[in-house]
């Protein structure tokens, strides 16, 4: 899943789900998922919260997925991007596009974006940092 993410103060998203076809969701079959972004502090903050399965799961409920974070308006590389604390390793867009890292970052100056990916398990939290 990717996220393009354009920092302005304090903002959030929740993602709904279902299965997309049953009526399942009116007895409580359905998760959701928070995103935020707070640039606030000095520094960047992307949260991207656990799963919350409302009631009951449902058929083709994902428990884990990929994430690309494509974040705009980055007018310099950061120094470092953390994620829960720990340093991401520093990598290339070719390597996102060949999909041959399970996770990393690069900065485009041609296009003044971070991007960051990462796999995450549905039932995790995270934090990313700039």
């Amino acid at each position: 899943m990717t996220l393009d993410i354009y920092p302005a103060g304090s903002t959030s998203y929740t993602l709904y789900e279902d299965d997309g076809i049953s009526e399942g969701y009116l007895g409580g079959a359905y998760s959701t998922t928070k995103f935020s972004s707070d640039d606030t502090g000095g520094n960047l903050v992307v949260t991207i919260g656990a799963q919350t399965t409302a009631k009951y799961g449902y058929t083709g409920q994902l428990c884990s997925r990929g994430y690309i974070l494509e974040i705009h308006g980055q007018g310099t590389a950061p120094a470092a991007v953390t994620r829960d604390g720990k340093a991401e390793p520093t990598s290339s867009g070719a390597a996102l596009d060949a999909g041959t890292e399970a996770e990393g970052w690069y900065y485009d100056s041609t296009a003044q974006t971070v991007w960051v990916w990462f796999p995450l398990a549905s039932t995790v939290s995270t934090s990313v940092s700039l």
